[in-house]
């Protein structure tokens, strides 16, 4: 009996144990407590940090951040465990800046104006306003007229940056005005290529040929449908374009390529696409992608 005794309390004493174990187990997987943010960035050096932020300011605004200025964010991330809240703070602070502004410039020159920057802009404007001046001087009132059109839209070109900065302009208007001027067409010369770089520079890939050639035909005057649109000129070829949604795929793909030196997987290129779709706001698709441990070196 004594044993029989014995054999029932090692064999609750057996289910005990493992029972709790078992309960313990689950109950540390689904544990949350309040308050209590596992320190995932201990440990990541100074120097890291340090290179982020530079890193963040170069590409963003084109500038190293003054010494002050560097190790005050630096301070401030650690102070807050390089939490992505402390990150959007910072990138925002840096997305403020009137240098965020002469720095988008400058990239959308580098890809549409051979990288002419804005002052050279300017100056191609001064040019033709001496050029008009002196066409109506000596009556030649026609050419001079054709000029004038020219003169307004360059300086569509040179309002865009502020006008951006403003919200008074979408970045599709932005690069709409960049395209629709004298000095990207003397670059792209000719109808067709001017239809095969307006794809490659909005949408990333060669127009099918029959992109291509409804595409001219549009340009060059004739009523032609494109993805799905029609249009006769080549601001219909060209407002087209930027209302189509591989525009904005398009700028994920500069963000990405410019940021993190590669294309988006498909997953990353569908869900920052329809984000900056709905949002319409380009400086966070930036922000999303400089706050990630892959952008910031702490991967």
């Amino acid at each position: 009996m004594r044993q029989f005794h014995s054999l029932i309390l090692f064999s609750f004493l057996f289910l005990l144990i493992f029972s709790c174990k078992k309960e313990e187990k689950i109950d540390h997987q689904n544990l949350i407590v309040s308050g209590n943010t596992p320190p995932l960035y201990n440990g990541i050096p100074t120097i890291l940090v340090d290179n982020y932020i530079n890193k963040m300011n170069i590409d963003l605004i084109g500038l190293k951040p003054d010494e002050i200025t560097r190790e005050e964010r630096v301070s401030y991330l650690e102070e807050n465990d390089l939490s992505i809240e402390a990150r959007e703070k910072v990138i925002d602070d840096i997305l403020e800046l009137d240098e965020y502004h002469n720095r988008l410039f400058q990239i959308n020159s580098d890809l549409l104006l051979n990288g002419m920057n804005y002052d050279e802009v300017e100056s191609v404007h001064t040019e033709y306003i001496a050029i008009r001046d002196f066409l109506y001087l000596n009556g030649d009132t026609f050419t001079g007229q054709i000029i004038d059109h020219e003169l307004i839209k360059l300086q569509l070109v040179l309002d865009a940056k502020d006008q951006y900065r403003n919200g008074d302009i979408t970045l599709n208007e932005y690069f709409k005005r960049m395209c629709y001027n004298l000095i990207y067409e003397e670059i792209n010369m000719g109808s067709e290529n001017f239809v095969i770089s307006c794809f490659e520079n909005f949408y990333k890939r060669y127009p099918t040929v029959g992109e291509l050639e409804n595409g001219v035909a549009m340009v060059d005057g004739q009523t032609s449908r494109l993805l799905l649109k029609e249009g006769k000129n080549k601001v219909d070829f060209l407002d087209i374009l930027i209302s189509n949604s591989e525009f904005f795929q398009g700028r994920v793909l500069d963000a990405f390529r410019s940021l993190l030196l590669r294309d988006p997987i498909s997953q990353e290129l569908s869900e920052v696409t329809e984000k900056f779709i709905t949002t319409d706001d380009y400086k966070n698709v930036q922000k999303d992608i400089a706050k990630t441990d892959e952008y910031a070196g702490f991967d």
